[in-house]
């Protein structure tokens, strides 16, 4: 069968305000390639609250699991049902997938949230990152209305829901990329977010013919 010539990507993920002693259990995004569920990472998720960050190799089929570089939850950072000081730690995690899935050149990356808390955007290093992989005004909006990042009200795990969602490449540039970022309206526990792109499927390089000698 030949390869789709392009594919869908959807993305559907939520949040909602959770309090430590009452957590509920992990609720990680939907992700689709023409319909098709993503396999799940490996290792589940044992906190309601993080990314999923998908590495696909663009120079093949992105429908097939051969496609796949790496598929990971990189979770929120908790110690002792704080994460104020520690949340940055989730970010680094994310770039250190980036960095070890391969060629960079070959990747497209899918970063989905879950459970995410709008006081924890991404510190410099994660937001550059993010933009080198053709983030744009709504990763800035994030950082620019979380005037209070870091800052954990009472026993909350999520007290402010976020959802933020990316689809790009390391050699894509500002905007080339396709997000959403949407919050919580005043007065509601929870915000659900729907992202879909169309992409090019490259698939492998044809073979050569060969012939008998």
């Amino acid at each position: 069968m030949a390869d789709p010539p392009q594919v869908t990507i959807e993305i559907t993920t939520q949040s909602q305000t959770m309090e430590f002693g009452s957590l509920p259990q992990p609720q990680p995004p939907s992700i689709t390639l023409n319909g098709a569920p993503l396999p799940a990472p490996s290792q589940p998720s044992f906190l309601p609250s993080g990314f999923q960050v998908v590495i696909l190799d663009k120079t093949q089929d992105i429908t097939q699991p051969a496609a796949i570089m790496s598929n990971e939850f990189q979770q929120m950072v908790v110690v002792d049902d704080q994460w104020g000081a520690y949340y940055q730690y989730m970010y680094e995690h994310v770039i250190k997938q980036l960095l070890t899935s391969g060629d960079p050149n070959n990747q497209l990356v899918i970063l989905a949230s879950y459970g995410m808390e709008g006081n924890a955007p991404p510190p410099n290093d994660a937001c550059q990152t993010f933009l080198e992989l053709g983030a744009n005004g709504q990763l800035q909006q994030w950082i620019v209305d979380a005037v209070d990042a870091g800052s954990q009200e009472g026993n909350a795990l999520t007290a402010w829901p976020v959802n933020y969602i990316l689809v790009g490449a390391p050699d894509f540039t500002f905007g080339q990329g396709t997000e959403i970022w949407q919050s919580a309206p005043s007065g509601q526990q929870s915000v659900k977010s729907q992202l879909s792109v169309t992409v090019g499927n490259v698939g492998p390089p044809p073979t050569s013919p060969t012939s008998d000698a």
